[in-house]
């Protein structure tokens, strides 16, 4: 089953899949493993790193040298109105596929209709000073100039239709930036005693389309 939204920025299809547990394996009794995995396209084609060139609405070429966002405080949505917080601070890159994947064990058994997230980090984390886990400064996503992350960052090559070459840095910050990205789930998910996973496409050429 696929939708597609097109919340702000961000483009997602949404693919679930159910793996069900081994009967040899004893299931948990009020909890489900639910994985929420990123995939990444251009324009519907596969993300490719520098050396493929993508075009836009404009006709202008550009390539993806770096992708990088954060995907913060995610809420699986019950049919009851009951809200799942994860919690979670992932910074999601595309070059390292592990971070690709949101893992949670710890969801109620039940029926959820949908999923909220933001892009971006929330105004207290984002001002709280040096951190750690994916909101560390190693990964280069706070600003050098003042304090706080960028929440989204794509970096590459930009060449216009009169062939003028120059580099792409597209870097997205400050609190009033930060997005709250809300999927339905069509038809529902429903968590229980399987181990559940929601396939999210990014498409990055939405971005550029107008």
């Amino acid at each position: 089953m696929r939708i597609l939204v097109l919340p702000l920025l961000l483009f997602f299809a949404v693919l679930f899949a159910a793996c069900d547990k081994s009967s040899d394996t004893p299931a948990t009794p009020d909890f489900a493993d639910v994985a929420l995995v990123f995939e990444h396209t251009v324009n519907g084609q596969p993300l490719v790193y520098s050396s493929k060139q993508y075009v836009n609405a404009a006709g202008d070429s550009f390539s993806v040298e770096l992708l990088s966002y954060y995907v913060t405080n995610a809420i699986l949505l019950r049919e009851d109105g009951e809200e799942v917080a994860l919690h979670n601070y992932d910074l999601i890159d595309p070059a390292k596929p592990a971070s690709c994947q949101i893992l949670t064990d710890s969801v109620p058994n039940g029926h959820y209709t949908g999923l909220r997230f933001f892009l971006g980090v929330d105004s207290v984390r984002n001002h709280t000073g040096l951190q750690d886990g994916d909101l560390d400064p190693v990964y280069g996503m706070t600003w050098n100039w003042s304090t706080g992350y960028i929440f989204f960052k794509h970096e590459g090559r930009f060449t216009n239709a009169q062939g003028e070459d120059q580099g792409l840095i597209f870097h997205l910050g400050t609190d009033k930036a930060r997005t709250t990205i809300a999927i339905p789930f069509p038809g529902g998910l429903h968590a229980e005693r399987a181990a559940r996973t929601v396939y999210f496409n990014f498409d990055l050429g939405r971005l550029y389309a107008q």
